[in-house]
């Protein structure tokens, strides 16, 4: 029997892998080192990158949520205004003797009110729920 037959004979390979994983802004510690090998300072222009990158994020989080609480009191201001006026247009309607006019848009001017307080508190445990049930 050859040793190209025998199995004993042959020469064997072992393989070994290894694999690494991050996940994150900031490579490890081993990169950063193997950076600052080939350019001076690469670490501390990458730990800078990082940084300036979480503060644009935050001033930008903190944009949105100014806007959207403007928003919000603009919206409720608006909605209170024209519901003001529908009812002072009712008010207008039944004093002019039109009850069915003044009568129709006092409940447009109350049922507004209360669908937008109704869906506003669904929407609101809605997402109450869907934040703390995850």
């Amino acid at each position: 029997m050859s040793a190209q037959q025998n199995p004993q004979n042959q020469n064997r390979q072992i393989i070994n892998l290894t694999a690494e994983h991050h996940s994150g802004p900031i490579p490890p510690p081993k990169v950063l080192e193997e950076y600052n090998k080939i350019i001076p300072n690469a670490a501390e222009r990458i730990l800078k990158m990082a940084e300036d990158q979480t503060a644009h994020r935050i001033k930008i989080e903190s944009q949105v949520i100014s806007v959207d609480a403007r928003n919000s009191t603009l919206g409720i201001v608006s909605a209170f205004i024209i519901t003001l006026a529908v009812l002072a247009l009712a008010a207008y309607a039944l004093k002019l003797g039109q009850t069915i006019a003044g009568g129709f848009l006092g409940t447009l001017g109350i049922g507004s009110i209360v669908g937008a307080f109704i869906y506003g508190t669904r929407s609101r445990q809605n997402e109450r729920e869907k934040r703390f049930n995850k």
